[in-house]
This record gives structure tokens, C-alpha cells and sequence, in this order.
């Protein structure tokens, strides 16, 4: 792989069509995968700058957002998506993860109980009941390992974090 040009071709892409909303959500994909996450923030932005009454816009911005570690910045960023346009599954699992990784498993709970029962981003049952799965003795939620969660055009793409006991492989999770 050739990051070095993935990272010319974004940014020469952002040159040439600075406001195609396309051109836009592409790019903040590939900065923030390629580790330019305050320059894909700024792009998410001025994808918001352009329709402020986007859902998809402030739900590229909420996967930034989350990708950056700013948890909070990123449950609000889907409020506000959910807010213009409500019902995507995505976005409600970035929030349902952002509010597990605070440490707040009744809020994770509460988002992921909105998502429909054949998603299978929707996590109920050993996941979320067993706190010992899910924090460390300081409280906080220990991700094992990351797999890269991709929705076609369905929303944002997200790294999500799959927790279990340390001792064992990953837990499985029931789908109520």
C-alpha cells in the first residue's frame, strides 16, 4: 500500500473540488485512516458548512469525532445527525460504543436498545450486563482489538472495539 499517494491523491482531490460533498466524505475517511485526524476534521466540517441540514454530514463528523477519541463530541455529533435524520443504525452504534467507552453502560444500553433486533451492530445481553467483561478495575472499558466496521454508504465508517475476558478468546455476544 502507498499511503504517500493515498495522501496526495485526497489532498489533491480537495484542491480541485474543495466543496463536492463526495469529494468531501471521501477525504475525510482516508485522512483520518491515514492518521490526519485534525485535517479530517476540518474537512467533516466544511461538509457541514456546505448543507448544515445533513444528516450524513454531522455523522461523518460524530465517526471523526470517535475516531479521535473525543466520545462525547461524537454522541453529540449523532444527536445531532439523529436530530435531522433519524433511524440509522450506524450512527446509533457510534453513540451506543462512545457511551460504553465513557464508562456509562445504562446510556450504552439505552442506545443500543433503539437499534433494531436484526442489526448486528445491536449488543444487549453478557455484553452489557457483566461489567467484568467490559472495564478494568479502574473502571474504564479495555478494547482487546479493533476490527474495521464498514457500512456502505450507510453511514460512517468506525473502528469498533471488541471487549471479552483476557484469559479467553472474545466473548460472544446473544442478540436479544
Amino acid at each position: 500500500l502507498d499511503f504517500r499517494s493515498a495522501l496526495q491523491h485526497t489532498r489533491a482531490a480537495l484542491a480541485l473540488a474543495p466543496d463536492d460533498p463526495l469529494v468531501l466524505k471521501d477525504a475525510s475517511v482516508n485522512l483520518i485512516s491515514l492518521g490526519y485526524g485534525a485535517e479530517a476534521l476540518e474537512v467533516a466540517d466544511r461538509l457541514i458548512a456546505l448543507d448544515a441540514l445533513s444528516a450524513r454530514a454531522h455523522a461523518r463528523r460524530a465517526a471523526v469525532l470517535f475516531s479521535l477519541k473525543r466520545y462525547t463530541d461524537a454522541i453529540d455529533a449523532v444527536q445531532r445527525a439523529e436530530v435531522l435524520g433519524p433511524g440509522n443504525s450506524g450512527r446509533t452504534y457510534i453513540a451506543g460504543i462512545s457511551w460504553l467507552l465513557l464508562g456509562e453502560t445504562e446510556r450504552a444500553r439505552t442506545q443500543f436498545a433503539a437499534i433494531p433486533v436484526d442489526d448486528l451492530g445491536r449488543l444487549t445481553g453478557e455484553a452489557l450486563d457483566q461489567r467484568d467483561l467490559l472495564t478494568s478495575s479502574a473502571g474504564r472499558v479495555q478494547p482487546l482489538r479493533t476490527e474495521d466496521h464498514h457500512e456502505h454508504d450507510q453511514g460512517p465508517e468506525v473502528d469498533v472495539a471488541v471487549v471479552g475476558r483476557r484469559e479467553r478468546h472474545l466473548e460472544p455476544v446473544r442478540v436479544a
